[in-house]
C-alpha cells in the first residue's frame, strides 16, 4: 500500500495523464450507460481521476488512506469520500457506474477477495449499471528480479522511487524506497506493494461468480487491459 504523503504521491505520478483517461472513461460510460449520473471510485487515492470526472458526474470515492482521501475531498468538494475497504463496504447509495482504476484491484491479493469486491460492487450498482476495472499484471507478465526507477519533479519537489520486483506464490511483491527532496531537505520513505496476479480467465470466473456480465479490452487505458462489467437488468 502507498505510504508516502499525498503531496509527494501526486508529484511521483504527475506525468500520468488522468485527464485523458477520464475522457476515455466518460466515452465508455456514454456508450454503455447513457444518462449515468452517479459514479463511485474504489481505491480512489488522491482523487486525480475524480477531478476531471466530477465535471460531468456526481462522483464519490473510497480508500483506506485518510491522507489521500483528504486530498480527494479538496479536488471534488461535492463528492462523498469514505475511509473503507473495497472488499467489504456498505454505502447508503446506489450508482450508475463503479470504477476501480490504476490496477488497484491487485491489492485484493486473492481471488476470494476479488469476488468479495465484485459482490460489493454488484450490490451498489443499479440494474444495468456499469463496472470498469483496470487490472494489475497477469502471472505471465510479472517479471521477478527487475529493478525499476521513477524520477519526477513538480513545484520544487523532487521524487525518486526505486523498487524491486519479487514473487510470493501468486502475489507480486514490490518493495520500494523513496527519496523526496524539498527546500527543507531530503526525506526517505519505504513501502511494499503486495498485489495479486490473476489471469484473464480467473477474472472472468470471478465476475461470473458475482453474477456480473463482463468483457475484456486488452488495451484498456494504459495498456494493462480493462474489464467492462455490468449488472444484469
Amino acid at each position: 500500500m502507498y505510504g508516502i504523503p499525498a503531496e509527494y504521491y501526486d508529484v511521483a505520478y504527475s506525468s500520468k495523464n488522468y485527464e485523458r483517461e477520464a475522457h476515455v472513461i466518460r466515452r465508455l460510460i456514454g456508450e454503455r450507460r447513457p444518462g449515468a449520473q452517479a459514479l463511485l471510485n474504489l481505491a480512489c487515492g488522491t482523487g486525480a481521476h475524480d477531478l476531471h470526472l466530477s465535471r460531468y458526474y456526481e462522483i464519490d470515492g473510497l480508500d483506506l488512506n485518510a491522507d489521500y482521501l483528504a486530498r480527494a475531498r479538496e479536488r471534488n468538494p461535492r463528492g462523498q469520500y469514505h475511509e473503507a475497504d473495497m472488499r467489504d463496504f456498505a454505502l447508503d447509495r446506489m450508482y450508475d457506474a463503479i470504477l476501480c482504476l490504476f490496477s488497484s484491484i491487485g491489492y485484493a491479493r486473492t481471488l476470494d477477495n476479488v469476488r468479495k469486491t465484485l459482490v460489493c460492487c454488484r450490490d451498489h450498482l443499479v440494474a444495468g449499471g456499469l463496472l470498469l476495472i483496470e487490472p494489475w499484471l497477469t502471472p505471465e507478465q510479472w517479471q521477478p528480479g527487475q529493478v525499476h526507477v521513477l524520477n519526477a519533479e513538480r513545484d520544487g519537489i523532487k521524487v525518486c522511487r526505486m523498487g524491486y520486483s519479487a514473487l510470493q506464490g501468486a502475489v507480486s511483491l514490490n518493495p520500494c524506497q523513496y527519496l523526496v527532496g524539498t527546500e527543507h531537505g531530503v526525506e526517505r520513505y519505504e513501502e511494499t506493494h503486495e498485489m495479486g496476479l490473476f489471469t484473464v480467465g480467473e477474472m472472468h470466473e470471478a465476475f461470473a461468480a458475482a453474477d456480473l456480465a463482463v468483457e475484456y479490452d486488452p488495451a484498456g487505458l494504459i495498456g494493462r487491459g480493462l474489464y467492462i462489467g455490468g449488472k444484469k437488468d
